[in-house]
């Protein structure tokens, strides 16, 4: 591919072609684009797949594949169809109301293998990373989601899965969001009518398909290592109008010093949260939310989007005895470590969970606009960031945020289809070890 290049070329590196849209293309084939600034793109044509996989759009060097403009209602990159992975690019999409930077939403039939890994986000109106309406086994890794919702049409965050659609009912994780750093995704004051209800750094939202009319969706979904800080709402949340019977899990992920959005003020202000709405139907509750080793810090009594209400580290509202948190650190200066409203039931805090202690983060700043054009991926453009976030309290040091390791591990809820689509290396920890081998090395 080339941005000069023509769809009505051969697709060879001296006849390129414009788009990566074409028939005839099967799972496992790799296309490289060349650097340059690319128009906007919508895919929409279905490759050839045995099995999970896709086909591989990938910048020839990282971040140097741009696409700096939108159509009104389509974005930067819209995937309408199954098995397409996105490598290396970055997408502003600033002009019409309605634009995302990268979204994946069917046009008729649900779609799934959806990959956007290693790409960047930056400056968006309607989204960095979506997911809506119809999209299963979708992955979102090593990924930069920053200052992504500045449409007013309706109301978007960072990250956001919306209404999934299973596909299938195999077992494991079908939603994956991983190595996700997101930051200063706020609403302007008029989005959706001045509700002003997102802003989240990274969203599960309406698992149950209630307000579009789809099935409840009943299949794993993990956020894992992420570092979700200064946006306008909730870091990290899980909600909606409920999530259904879908097993969600948040693992050794960050979320610090969000609620920035003055527009907003809050009600219920948890760092990382879990809310049913509305909170006092018990109809509308989370079920089967579980987070394990994350870590959790208001950078204050309050929060500047939280008005006069306190900032926790933590809020559940209209969650039941399926939901969660154990093994977690959170800490507020002011003792808000955890919330919860009163329509929530035997809800489980603990085991082993470290409330008040000062991670000690050795310089909690908010981060500038990402400038990654000397960095070789996003893991290393982030490098100072994930410095500035690492505890230095070595008691809560396994908590929270954790950078990639090289070597793969065991991992049951490292979702197994991510294992064969050759992932450049040092993006993500890859779960891909077999239990029968672990068990067998001595």
């Amino acid at each position: 591919m080339s941005s000069s290049g023509l769809d009505s070329n051969n697709g060879t590196s001296s006849s390129p072609w414009l788009t990566p849209n074409h028939v005839g293309l099967e799972c496992g084939d790799s296309i490289t684009a060349a650097p340059g600034n690319y128009a906007a793109m919508t895919i929409s044509s279905t490759p050839t797949c045995a099995t999970h996989g896709a086909v591989r759009v990938q910048c020839a060097v990282f971040d140097t594949c741009k696409i700096n403009q939108a159509v009104y209602s389509q974005g930067g990159i819209l995937v309408q169809a199954s098995y397409w992975a996105f490598l290396g690019w970055e997408v502003s999409a600033n002009s019409g109301q309605y634009a995302a930077c990268y979204q994946a939403t069917p046009n008729g039939s649900p779609i799934h293998d959806i990959y956007f890994i290693n790409d960047i986000a930056n400056y968006c109106m309607a989204g960095g990373f979506i997911a809506a309406n119809g999209v299963d086994y979708f992955a979102v890794v090593a990924d930069i989601a920053y200052n992504t919702a500045n449409g007013s049409a309706y109301c978007y965050s960072g990250v956001s899965v919306y209404q999934p659609v299973a596909t299938d009912e195999q077992p494991g994780t079908h939603i994956y969001v991983s190595q996700v750093f997101t930051w200063q995704n706020l609403e302007p004051p008029t989005c959706n009518g001045g509700t002003s209800t997102d802003g989240e750094g990274v969203i599960f939202d309406t698992f149950n398909g209630s307000q579009g009319g789809f099935p409840p969706y009943a299949q794993q979904a993990v956020i894992d290592n992420v570092l979700a800080i200064f946006n306008g709402a909730a870091g990290l949340y899980v909600g909606g109008s409920g999530n259904s019977n879908a097993p969600i899990y948040i693992r050794h992920s960050t979320a610090y010093g969000n609620f920035i959005n003055t527009n907003q003020q809050q009600t219920f202000c948890g760092q990382i949260e879990s809310i049913g709405y509305p909170p006092t139907s018990a109809a509308n509750a989370n079920n089967y939310t579980q987070m394990y080793l994350t870590l959790a810090v208001p950078s204050g009594t309050t929060e500047p989007g939280c008005g006069s209400n306190p900032a926790y580290a933590y809020y559940f509202g209209n969650v039941n005895s399926t939901d969660g948190v154990y093994n977690s650190a959170g800490y507020s200066s002011s003792s808000y470590n955890l919330g919860t409203t009163a329509n929530t039931t035997g809800f489980v805090t603990g085991p082993n969970n470290v409330f008040g202690t000062n991670p000690g983060f050795p310089n909690p700043v908010e981060p500038p606009a990402p400038s990654c054009g000397s960095s070789t991926s996003v893991i290393n453009c982030m490098a100072t960031v994930i410095a500035n976030f690492k505890p230095t309290n070595t008691a809560l040091a396994n908590y929270g945020y954790q950078p990639p390791r090289t070597t793969p591990v065991y991992d049951p809820l490292f979702p197994q289809w991510l294992c064969n689509l050759n992932l450049p290396a040092g993006l993500v920890t890859m779960g891909c070890v077999d239990l029968v081998l672990k068990l067998s090395i001595p």
